[in-house]
């Protein structure tokens, strides 16, 4: 199956950053990326989750379909299971890959440039 995979890096997350999630948002979002969203997700690979993302799914996941459930990754700080899926040529250092660290700043002004 083609599609492409979402990877975020939690590490600055913040405890009132999920506290600003309530139900309503967690449904628009989940509703959006399983149906509405005109591709194919593979996979969305989560790094450095903290403690209260649990508390965050436990919102989520009700409105989750069960593929999209299977679909969801977790690794915490042990990238040994990531690296199996992303390949190290596609990451930055900082995810133990070995492109350059991102910038999105960079990348905003080059998406502007393709325009």
């Amino acid at each position: 199956i083609h599609g492409f995979i979402i990877v975020e890096d939690h590490a600055n997350l913040t405890f009132r950053d999920v506290l600003a999630m309530g139900p309503k948002d967690a449904k628009k979002i989940t509703g959006f990326v399983q149906d509405c969203f005109p591709a194919r997700f593979k996979g969305i690979h989560i790094l450095h989750q903290p403690w209260y993302i649990t508390l965050f799914l436990s919102i989520m996941k009700p409105f989750m379909k069960q593929k999209m459930k299977e679909r969801l990754h977790f690794y915490g700080y042990d990238y040994t299971e990531f690296h199996k899926v992303v390949d190290l040529e596609n990451l930055p250092e900082s995810m133990g890959g070995k492109l350059p660290p991102a910038d999105p700043l960079a990348w905003i002004e080059y998406l502007r440039e393709k325009g």
